[in-house]
């Protein structure tokens, strides 16, 4: 009952939020784009800027969707961990340890994850740049007879992507096996303690 009811709250507050979060976020971006310098415009790849701007979306949906439910959970944690120690401390505090090295292992991950996610961030960025900058200017690339050096260089980026993408995945998938390994450990702990 408490969780249907807690669900049906958090369902709803994240709405809420995601919709004002997505409407300030979208305009503020807009604004920041257009108060940018042309300097910045005659430098930076057409791909890249959208790129960026795509990232908007990411930003919100990691603003709404985990720190959110992080915040949202915060709240219930004293509750809860009061609730587990009153039950039994051992229990509690076995409970807080795992929870404690499964935040370490996040932590001690992050840096690496970002930076591979910063590459292929940079990754798409590059390749959108040049789809979006050969469509510009195809009759450019088609008056020079250009089309199989885009296309190579168009298969060169695409292949860099993928590649910083699998990255990403593959470190992404450690990280997540080793936190449900770690999460099921404190099951198993869980139960073999709490059955004594």
């Amino acid at each position: 009952l408490f969780e249907g009811l807690f669900g049906y709250l958090r369902s709803n507050l994240t709405l809420m939020t995601t919709n004002r979060i997505d409407a300030a976020l979208s305009s503020k971006v807009f604004e920041k784009l257009l108060a940018l310098p042309m300097s910045f415009f005659e430098r930076m790849p057409v791909g890249v800027v959208f790129r960026n701007l795509q990232q908007t979306s990411q930003v919100r949906q990691f603003l709404t969707g985990r720190l959110f439910q992080l915040c949202m959970d915060s709240i219930s944690l004293p509750f809860l961990i009061g609730l587990l120690c009153t039950y039994s401390m051992e229990l509690a505090m076995m409970v807080l340890a795992f929870t404690v090295t499964i935040a370490l292992v996040i932590a001690g991950m992050l840096p690496v994850y970002q930076a591979r996610l910063s590459e292929l961030y940079g990754a798409e960025g590059t390749r959108q740049a040049h789809s979006i900058e050969t469509i510009h200017g195809i009759r450019t690339v088609k008056s020079l007879c250009l089309e199989q050096t885009k296309k190579e260089m168009w298969d060169e980026k695409v292949v860099t992507s993928v590649r910083k993408a699998g990255r990403v995945q593959q470190f992404s998938i450690l990280g997540g096996s080793i936190t449900q390994f770690l999460e099921k450990g404190m099951q198993v702990a869980i139960l073999g303690v709490g059955a004594v």
